[in-house]
């Protein structure tokens, strides 16, 4: 086994107690993708209890994981299976250079344009173009504001969300000074 997945089984099963899993199957009777993992969180576990898990790093099952947290829900021996166990997994998937490429596309275009789709920060407020009632935009607005309208990166750029964002923005208007961060 490599010395990434050791010292990262080791880790997990540091932080979880693993050992007391009875291994029910639960977790991964609930999970809503475990069918199409080929290793779904009891396999996981499954892998790291018998030091196997270097093989859980060489697939993307991980990354099917949605965080619903069913699997963790149903656990009889109450191990945090989505906080601790899949996010481990999904770091130690990163650390191993296993990532989608979907969503390194998205961690580049974070870290470089500050955020996923990879558009400027400068077309950010262009959803308010064409709105007849003006919303102030703070930065170019020295007016204050009681509540912040934060519109985040899918709903700025996303031509089919941009539409709506007024009718949020009216919606909660009528009792305060509203504003619009950008």
């Amino acid at each position: 086994m490599d010395m990434v997945a050791l010292n990262a089984s080791d880790r997990i099963e540091d932080d979880l107690h693993l050992r007391s899993c009875i291994q029910c199957g639960d977790c991964s009777g609930v999970c809503p993708l475990g069918f199409l993992m080929d290793f779904p969180p009891s396999k996981i576990i499954a892998e790291i209890r018998s030091e196997t898990y270097a093989r859980v790093i060489r697939t993307d099952s991980a990354w099917m994981c949605i965080a619903c947290s069913a699997c963790t829900t149903v656990c009889p021996m109450q191990i945090p299976v989505t906080i601790n166990v899949m996010s481990c997994t999904k770091e130690e998937l990163v650390l191993a250079g296993n990532v989608p490429p979907e969503l390194q596309a998205a961690l580049e275009n974070s870290q470089r344009y500050g955020n996923p789709g990879g558009e400027s920060p400068r077309k950010r407020a262009d959803w308010i173009k064409g709105i007849e009632q003006a919303i102030p935009v703070f930065g170019e607005d020295k007016r204050t504001a009681d509540m912040l309208w934060f519109v985040g990166d899918y709903a700025s750029f996303h031509p089919r969300v941009q539409p709506i964002q007024p009718f949020g923005y009216r919606g909660h208007q009528s009792t305060s000074k509203w504003g619009y961060c950008q």
